[in-house]
């Protein structure tokens, strides 16, 4: 009977054994976990994916704090493109909290498209700072940027266009457009180049090299492609100059007038060549020039020739002949 007593009691005293002693566990975790808390540097927080998608230009990160204890800390985000978190940017510092499984969370912005980031939640205190594991991420690429668009070296024919393309960490072409219309609807294509696959603003240029008009509004821009789409660039525009007349450099010559230091040219008059006048020749000066002719004609057509000449200026035979 005794026996049997005994054997009915030891598993109610083996249950209540693991009861007590799991409970001795527990709080030891907890009391070493607020020891440690107080005594030195943070427990390490828990790092998290956040949900929804990733952009460039800006995105949310997310963590645990005190994942075992309840002591008061504080916390940052530190994130850097690559592989590890340190060494890049850092979120502003969030205030002290204290409890157990303290979710935070931060937003970060001027990422960059297509690009790997990593990034740690960091809890921090008195003492110091505890890293959390990192958690890595990759915004999504877009089409290019176009940062700027100019024109220089505008001359009457001539002008110099240019841009400042980010390719979005992507191989990228570029083209440019001009036209005297604002929409570009037609516009002439002049070709440009390649873009390397990087980050940030890279400079590109072409020239129009001639067959602009003086006095002319033209219109233009630039368009960029890489492997996520094409960019086009607002429309600009510049203005060709007039024709200018430069002032000679020595006295104004007659047909200039000079007002201060402004030389300004005038149409000169029309001048017309002098009218030579010249007296009548007399009847016998032109037949002595017909005679004269008819001389260098063929023998058999002189006698003919001489006959005409003398009947048509008067004189007789006898004064030709004479002569």
């Amino acid at each position: 009977m005794h026996d049997d007593s005994l054997r009915r009691l030891l598993p109610t005293r083996i249950l209540g054994f693991t009861l007590v002693l799991c409970s001795l566990v527990t709080w030891g975790l907890v009391f070493s976990g607020a020891q440690a808390s107080a005594a030195g540097e943070p427990e390490a927080p828990i790092t998290e994916s956040c949900s929804g998608p990733i952009k460039a230009g800006v995105q949310k990160l997310c963590g645990t704090l005190n994942p075992h204890t309840s002591a008061k800390v504080g916390s940052y985000f530190a994130y850097n493109s690559g592989a590890s978190c340190t060494g890049g940017s850092e979120t502003p510092a969030g205030g002290e909290v204290e409890g157990q499984n303290i979710e935070v969370s931060g937003e970060v912005t001027g990422l960059q498209a297509g690009t790997e980031y990593t990034y740690c939640l960091v809890a921090t205190n008195t003492s110091g700072e505890t890293f959390g594991q990192p958690v890595t991420f990759t915004t999504e690429a877009q089409r290019p940027v176009i940062l700027s668009e100019s024109a220089s070296g505008i001359t009457q024919a001539s002008a110099s266009l240019e841009a400042q393309i980010d390719p979005d960490n992507q191989e990228a072409s570029y083209f440019f457009q001009y036209g005297i219309g604002e929409s570009l609807s037609s516009a002439t294509i002049i070709p440009g180049g390649n873009l390397v696959a990087g980050i940030g603003a890279q400079p590109v240029s072409v020239l129009i090299g001639g067959g602009l008009a003086p006095s002319t509004t033209y219109y233009y821009r630039v368009v960029a492609t890489n492997s996520t789409g094409i960019s086009d660039g607002p429309i600009q525009s510049f203005v060709t100059p007039a024709v200018v007349y430069q002032a000679p450099a020595s006295s104004p010559s007659p047909g200039e007038l000079t007002n201060g230091a402004t030389t300004v040219l005038t149409t000169p008059a029309t001048v017309m060549p002098p009218v030579k006048t010249t007296k009548p020749l007399t009847r016998a000066q032109r037949l002595a020039k017909a005679l004269k002719l008819c001389k260098k004609k063929p023998r058999r057509q002189r006698a003919h020739c001489t006959r005409l000449a003398l009947k048509r200026y008067g004189a007789t035979a006898t004064k030709a002949r004479g002569r």
